[in-house]
């Protein structure tokens, strides 16, 4: 081979050794985004578990609209006990 030839392969020889020290670069500069992701990424399965375990602990909506209506119920049953109690003072209004 003469010289030339050899200068040629030299020249694709640097390409491809800095070709693969830019691609290594990179490699690591994605292999930590990669890090932060899986962090941040457990760190939002905490909070939906929390959140999970939040709403788990809320009283259901049924349960709660059943306890407006006993509730309701009951205040119902003292207003028209107080109104029997005043109808029966027989006081002319």
């Amino acid at each position: 081979m003469d010289s030339p030839s050899y200068s040629i392969l030299e020249t694709k020889i640097l390409q491809a050794v800095n070709l693969i020290h830019e691609l290594r670069r990179e490699n690591e500069k994605l292999k930590h985004e990669l890090e932060l992701l899986r962090l941040e990424l457990n760190e939002k399965k905490r909070e939906i578990s929390n959140l999970k375990q939040a709403l788990d602990q809320q009283p259901s909506p049924d349960l709660t609209l059943q306890q407006y209506q006993e509730r309701e119920a009951q205040i119902r049953s003292k207003i028209e006990k107080m109104l029997a109690k005043l109808e029966a003072l027989d006081i002319p209004i």
